[in-house]
């Protein structure tokens, strides 16, 4: 088929639909993969874009219309309306003569776009403002301190891991963790039997981790608690088990797995 004016063929109203169909198919998984890696994202990017509708929920029923100054306002903005329609209708015929005069539907344009204009600063201050408050939110806190441990979690086991492999023949993990030869970040060990500090870069904060890896090889059976977060965020605590299953489980399933752990060693 073609157009009338550039002569080419028109493109099917089938095929464009499909291409809008792929890119949102695109976009949705690219949203899907962010969500699985940094939910947190998601959740701010919603607490911005609709975070002002429960705002205006929760505080729309505590505000009491003042009528004197709604009236006021309306005055004053037909004031403003008013004479910028009288300002704009002088320069005009000064300058242009010759031309139509100036219309009041343009003066009610202009000041509505002047409006819309003020609204939209004040909205983004607003979305500024919000988007400061949500950086110490405790929710997206957790979710950030959360990934950051897993994180942590899965390359220390993995370090472990190998060290074990390249131990002998037992695959033994180490009973000092200064033994160990840490490749990836700056890992110390306070003291070397317990606890290590992992730091994923000279300017990172260092993550403290509980090791439990003493008596235990890499043939061990699976389900041993290898690491642990020296603390439980929302009732819930990060540990990485035998080989390296990192997970985050309730505090009283890490109890039970300390008990087991301390009972093995006993």
């Amino acid at each position: 088929m073609m157009t009338a004016e550039a002569g080419k063929p028109e493109r099917p109203r089938w095929r464009r639909l499909l291409r809008v169909l792929v890119w949102t198919v695109v976009a949705g998984f690219i949203l899907f993969l962010v969500a699985l890696s940094e939910p947190w994202l998601i959740a701010a990017a919603g607490r911005v874009l609709l975070g002002w509708m429960l705002f205006l929920r929760t505080q729309l029923a505590s505000l009491s219309p003042s009528p004197a100054t709604m009236v006021s306002a309306l005055v004053v903005t037909a004031l403003a309306a008013a004479g910028l329609h009288l300002l704009a209708a002088a320069w005009r015929g000064r300058i242009w003569p010759d031309l139509p005069p100036w219309r009041v539907r343009w003066s009610v344009a202009l000041t509505a776009a002047i409006m819309a204009a003020a609204s939209a600063a004040m909205a983004v201050a607003g979305a500024a403002h919000q988007i400061a408050w949500l950086k110490n939110e405790p929710k997206l806190e957790s979710w950030r301190v959360r990934s950051k441990l897993q994180s942590s979690a899965v390359d220390i086991a993995k370090q472990l891991e190998r060290h074990a492999d390249a131990s002998g023949r037992n695959k033994p993990y180490p009973n000092r963790l200064d033994d160990v030869l840490w490749q990836r970040g700056n890992i110390s060990a306070l003291p070397p039997e317990r606890l290590l500090l992992f730091q994923e870069s000279l300017t990172a904060t260092p993550e403290p981790w509980l090791y439990y890896g003493h008596g235990l090889n890499a043939r061990s059976k699976e389900g041993s608690l290898l690491l642990a977060a020296p603390r439980a965020l929302d009732g819930k605590r990060w540990i990485v088990l035998t080989p390296h299953e990192v997970k985050e489980v309730p505090e009283a399933e890490y109890q039970t797995l300390l008990r087991q752990r301390e009972e093995t060693n006993n």
